[in-house]
């Protein structure tokens, strides 16, 4: 997924990827949304800011560990 990619190489390299399978209008749109790829990009969180996380769904980031932790305890929440 291009959006958790963690190095700018890799992230330009898969964007490249993807807009050889893009059409004009979509790459368009795309073009005007790499203005601010701090904002939903890895490869460009500057200072850490995201922690390594793509979503701002507190509860959906601590539904990872439903898999390692006790689900009673996720319901304690």
């Amino acid at each position: 997924m291009l959006c958790s990619v963690r190095t700018e190489k890799a992230f330009e390299e898969k964007l490249a990827d993807l807009e050889k399978e893009m059409n004009d209008t979509a790459k368009e749109w795309l073009k005007g949304e790499m203005v601010d790829k701090d904002k939903w990009a890895l490869a460009y969180d500057e200072g850490g800011k995201r922690y390594g996380i793509m979503t701002t769904n507190n509860i959906e980031s601590v539904n990872i560990y439903s898999k390692v932790f006790d689900q009673d305890l996720l319901l304690a929440l």
